[in-house]
């Protein structure tokens, strides 16, 4: 369980702050996939990858935009990312979509 009272993907809000790895840690590989890349979609990135367009577009903060691009990021936001990336590291790297995919259909 984790201790905050939101994450971060509960409360995109709490990304305009420095995320810890402490908080970092508690998630899960998928968590932290969609938590590198809801940085970029605060600012309106889109995504190719089905798993995180299904997560973002419902959300009623997310306003894609195609003119997007990395310009957009403070530096939290590269910090943060960062940060996400140290612990996905820990994890093996990053979750593929091949691998969210696999996940899913074995009701992991």
């Amino acid at each position: 369980a984790l201790t905050d009272a939101y994450t971060p993907l509960e409360n995109p809000d709490a990304l305009d702050s420095l995320l810890t790895l402490e908080t970092l840690r508690q998630l899960s590989p998928r968590d932290l996939r969609i938590l590198r890349n809801m940085v970029r979609a605060r600012h309106g990135a889109t995504f190719r990858a089905q798993s995180l367009r299904d997560y973002f577009e419902p959300a009623d903060w997310y306003h894609p935009d195609t003119a997007y691009n990395d310009a957009r990021l403070t530096r939290v936001d590269r910090q943060n990312i960062r940060l996400i990336q140290t612990v996905e590291a820990e994890f093996g790297g990053p979750m593929t979509e091949a691998q969210v995919r696999e996940e899913d259909l074995s009701g992991a």
